[in-house]
């Protein structure tokens, strides 16, 4: 006899002592890759998080702890490794990595897409899910675990299509670290969610996929997010390396900034052969004291935003002197409205909502600012005209070449 107040699918068959030894082999075998996967998994994310003391990955860790966590006690491994012990412990282990699981999730999907900040309303209704998942993590084993993942439960398919919306968003905001790689996981799980539900519900068949459809969507999403959480990782490195955000201290040299500038437009021509660009040289040498090779990387990065987000005109390119500066100005034609909020390209992960589908992590003028700031320099966005986008470096002269 079963009694059970919850929906349940039951695969019936006879079968041979062989081949029921077969299907349980196979069943421990692959449902351990699995949790041994999220424990790996997690395990990298927790020491990645200590090195570059990043809550983005210890959350995540979390979420992955308390996925496998449920899996092990759910699919009967508990059972395999303690035997004499697992009609006592399952309860705790189910329970527990169900509440954490839920919990890990809220806090990490918090973090990844600022959700206080932008979104102060769902906000709110995570920290509701995140309270509940934190009080049936402390009740598992108990009375009052049932009715807890019973509401957890309710809020999943919600859960599945909210954080696919808030990648969405992110998006849409021009924050390339959070974009369409995730998008890509948590649709995965969306469909997870999709296939189980509909499985429940009687209108799927039950087979292979769709009995163990939120298993395997979740490799698919734990394999993309910890693409999109590597590149984050990356760019940390280099951040770490150059003190969470700052370049290394400068060599300083004698530069030729005009020879520098020419040699770096003619880079850019090379690498975008169809972008046209007007140069007008200052007609005469600007030396600077700076680094070569950071003043290099500020070049690239302005001519080559301007190569690959200009529209229609050339780009034009002005280095003159004024007042004991020297001032490159690059100036290119943009879609209007494309760019709400300029002066927050300064800051680190952001980008222009219209360019989410080029390559970048949303650093470059972030670090233009940084390095500019190591040499006594500014760089500047104008705000208006709105369909123009003009950027405004300025650098000092060596005093013995301020008046030419």
């Amino acid at each position: 006899r079963i009694h059970s107040r919850s929906a349940h699918n039951l695969d019936v068959s006879l079968v041979s002592p062989r081949r029921f030894q077969s299907i349980t082999a196979s069943h421990v075998f692959w449902h351990s890759a699995y949790v041994a996967l999220g424990v790996s998994l997690a395990t990298i994310n927790l020491l990645l998080s200590l090195r570059l003391r990043n809550q983005v990955n210890a959350r995540y860790a979390l979420y992955l702890l308390g996925l496998a966590s449920a899996i092990f006690g759910i699919q009967g491994l508990s059972r395999v490794l303690l035997p004499e012990s697992a009609h006592h412990l399952n309860d705790w282990i189910v329970g527990g990595g169900v509440g954490l699981s839920y919990a890990a999730a809220m806090l990490f999907v918090m973090r990844l897409f600022d959700t206080p900040r932008h979104h102060p309303r769902v906000y709110r209704y995570q920290q509701l899910v995140c309270a509940t998942g934190v009080v049936a993590f402390l009740a598992s084993g108990t009375q009052w675990y049932a009715p807890l993942a019973a509401l957890l439960q309710l809020n999943g398919p919600v859960v599945a299509f909210l954080h696919p919306w808030l990648a969405w968003r992110s998006i849409k905001r021009g924050q390339v670290a959070t974009g369409r790689l995730f998008l890509l996981a948590f649709s995965a799980n969306s469909l997870g969610v999709i296939v189980t539900t509909l499985g429940v519900l009687g209108i799927t068949p039950l087979y292979a996929f769709t009995a163990n459809a939120i298993q395997i969507t979740s490799v698919i999403h734990m394999t993309v997010m910890m693409l999109g959480l590597s590149e984050r990782v990356l760019v940390a490195e280099a951040l770490s390396a150059h003190r969470l955000g700052r370049p290394p201290p400068p060599h300083f040299a004698t530069i030729d900034l005009e020879a520098l500038l020419e040699e770096t437009l003619s880079e850019t021509r090379h690498a975008a052969p169809g972008r046209a660009f007007d140069y007008q040289a200052p007609g005469g040498h600007l030396r600077i004291l700076g680094d070569a090779g950071l003043i290099a990387t500020v070049l690239r990065n302005v001519l080559g935003n301007a190569a690959k987000y200009a529209t229609g005109d050339p780009v034009t390119v002005t280095l003159r002197r004024e007042a004991g500066q020297a001032v490159l100005v690059v100036d290119n034609a943009v879609d209007p409205g494309t760019i709400s909020d300029r002066g927050r390209l300064f800051e680190r992960w952001q980008r222009g909502p219209s360019v989410s589908d080029q390559g970048g992590m949303g650093l470059g003028l972030y670090l233009v600012r940084r390095i500019l700031h190591d040499h006594a320099g500014q760089v500047a966005i104008a705000t208006e005209p709105d369909d123009r986008f003009i950027i405004t470096l300025t650098v000092p002269l060596i005093p013995s070449d301020t008046n030419g």
